[in-house]
This record gives structure tokens, C-alpha cells and sequence, in this order.
């Protein structure tokens, strides 16, 4: 059925065509308003106000320029449409010769991976092609989001592995080698934890999620090196390598993980959101949640195991006073020990 405009009706009134577009847009509606929720019971609540016939429409007011008000039936007509007798055509190779076609579309459930659904879609097409049945008959892809999901997650982990060098070479150049190495691997492993939480949880990578990893990779970076970087100028001053990290551990351990679950705690909001906004808006803070909680363990643990692991004690010394000044007197005695 097709609304049928009467040009020389809406000329002489002065309305134009987004006029009636908006007029039709606005009173056909069927849209969620939020929920309230008493006591164990929520209700939600929604605008419902589609039209159920198409001669509804005719009723819709239309707003004139000289402040009056007509029905579109006024200005329209319906009519049915009924299907093209052309047929539907397509291009095949170089030769710009037709042929005619079907078309098939293939969506994937809920909850099953686009990867497989694609591939699984195309070995089942290829096997029906191939049955004596569909002799004769050929077919193409349109159109493949799972290839081009792969292909930009492909370019996704191209930029990462960029990233990550990158990161590699700053940390080497401001902070030493050691601490870029362990930043390099430790990050991917707090991704690759996050990834299987997702999983467990059953959320899937999408742009919230793929937002969230890049939101979270700058703050999981100075979470990750600090206790390995503070090590190590504890191990410049004289300290042997246990004991600057176990001080190290001591004296930075709570202002990161306050500082860790500040940033969590203002995300935390987003998953008490009502509705299908606050299930949308979850992938972010549970992703965010992920990153840091897992870097923060890794920094407090595995980083600060393999970094005892591969530091050897130094013959040599430096004096400064500056890492010294809120050392108390035991840190004091100990540096000295250890210094002879």
C-alpha cells in the first residue's frame, strides 16, 4: 500500500514534502519511555501508537503555514503497489550479459560467532551447488560481513602490534629495557584474561568492547610498569633485586590499586542502568573492569616475579637522596647492609 500525494493540493497550501514526512514520523510511534519498578515487580512503560491500518494514516493531522490544520486524506490517496513484472537481473564477469537471480539472506542467532555462521553458511551452499539438482545453476556473495569483520580486526591487530612496539621503544627510552619488556607482555595477557571473561560472561567483541580496550590501555600501561620501574631505581641505589621489589611492592602497592579502583568505581554506574540501554552500555565497564583488575594483578604478581627472575644484583652504586627521602630508618639500615 502507498500513500499517494496530490502535487497540485500541497503547492497551493505551501506544505512540503518533510512537512508531511514529520507530521506522519511523530504520531506513528511505538517506542520504550524507561520502567518503574514497585517493590519486586518492574513495569515498563512505552509509547504505542502505530497505525494498524494503512487508512489510518489518512487521519493524520497536517499543520499549516497560516496556523490551521488539515488530515492527509485531504491532500492523499491510497493505493496498492503491487510487484514489479521486471526481472531482477545481475552482472555477471566482464561481458555486461544479465542474468536472472534469487537472493538469499543468512543472519546468524544470537550468541553464535559471525566467523562461524559465515563459514558454515558457505560449505552448506557449496554442497547444495553441488548435488545434481542445482546442476547448471551458479551463485556468488554479495555481500559478507564476517569478511569484513575479519578484515578490520586484522588492521585492529596490526595497529595493536604498532602500538605495543611503539610503547616498547618509549619505555625503553625513558624508563630502560626491562621495564618495556614487561609492559609488552604483560598488557596482552591482561587483554587476553579480559577476552576470556567476555566469554565466560557471554559478551562478545564489538565497538564497545574494542572502545573500552583502547580507553583502558594507557591507564593498565602506568599500572603495569610502576612497580617494576620503582624496583629499579631502588636497585640503582644499592638495594639487591628481592628487596627493591618487595619495597617496591610495599610503598606503591595501595596508591595503585586505589588509584585502580577509583577508575572502576566511576564506570560502575553504567551497569546498574534499567533497561536495554544499561545492557548495551555494560560491554563498557565490564571491559574496563577487566583490563585493569588483571593488569593490576599481574603488576603485583607475575611482572614482579619474572622481574626478580632476571635481575642480577650490581656491583655498583649510586647515591640519591632524592629516592631516600621518605625512607624510614630500617629502610636506611637495610641499604646500608646491602651497600657493603
Amino acid at each position: 500500500m502507498e500513500i499517494v500525494l496530490e502535487k497540485e493540493k500541497i503547492d497551493a497550501l505551501g506544505i512540503d514534502l518533510s512537512t508531511i514526512a514529520n507530521a506522519i514520523k511523530s504520531l506513528n510511534l511505538d517506542l520504550p519511555i524507561g520502567n518503574f519498578s514497585l517493590g519486586d515487580k518492574q513495569y515498563d512503560y512505552r509509547i504505542s501508537g502505530k497505525n494498524t491500518s494503512s487508512f489510518e494514516f489518512l487521519s493524520t493531522p497536517i499543520s499549516l503555514a497560516n496556523g490551521g490544520t488539515i488530515t492527509l486524506g485531504e491532500i492523499s490517496r491510497i493505493e496498492r503497489d503491487y510487484a514489479s513484472t521486471t526481472r531482477d537481473l545481475v552482472i555477471i564477469g566482464d561481458t555486461g550479459s544479465g542474468k536472472e537471480y534469487i537472493g538469499l539472506t543468512i543472519n546468524k542467532s544470537d550468541g553464535y560467532s559471525i566467523f562461524a555462521a559465515s563459514d558454515a553458511a558457505k560449505k552448506n551452499i557449496e554442497e547444495i551447488f553441488d548435488t545434481p539438482e542445482f546442476s547448471g545453476l551458479g551463485f556468488i556473495y554479495g555481500s559478507d560481513l564476517a569478511e569484513t569483520i575479519r578484515e578490520d580486526y586484522k588492521a585492529l591487530a596490526r595497529e595493536a602490534t604498532t602500538t605495543l612496539v611503539l610503547v616498547f621503544i618509549v619505555i625503553y627510552l625513558f624508563v630502560g629495557f626491562k621495564e618495556a619488556v614487561f609492559a609488552s607482555v604483560t598488557l596482552p595477557l591482561a587483554f587476553l584474561a579480559t577476552f576470556i571473561l567476555l566469554y565466560a560472561m557471554g559478551y562478545s567483541l564489538n565497538f564497545l568492547t574494542n572502545f573500552s580496550l583502547i580507553l583502558s590501555f594507557g591507564i593498565a600501561i602506568d599500572t603495569i610498569i610502576v612497580i617494576v620501574q620503582a624496583a629499579s631505581s631502588k636497585i640503582k641505589i644499592g638495594y639487591n633485586p628481592k628487596s627493591a621489589i618487595l619495597l617496591a611492592i610495599n610503598e606503591y602497592a595501595i596508591p595503585i590499586i586505589s588509584g585502580v579502583a577509583t577508575t572502576i568505581v566511576v564506570f560502575v554506574p553504567m551497569m546498574t542502568l534499567p533497561g536495554i540501554l544499561g545492557k548495551f552500555l555494560a560491554y563498557i565497564p565490564i571491559t574496563i573492569f577487566g583490563v585493569l583488575t588483571f593488569g593490576l594483578i599481574l603488576a603485583l604478581t607475575v611482572n614482579s616475579a619474572l622481574y626478580l627472575l632476571f635481575t642480577r644484583r650490581q656491583n655498583t652504586y649510586r647515591e640519591n637522596e632524592e629516592i631516600l627521602e621518605y625512607a624510614n630508618k630500617d629502610e636506611r639500615e637495610l641499604l646500608q647492609i646491602e651497600r657493603e
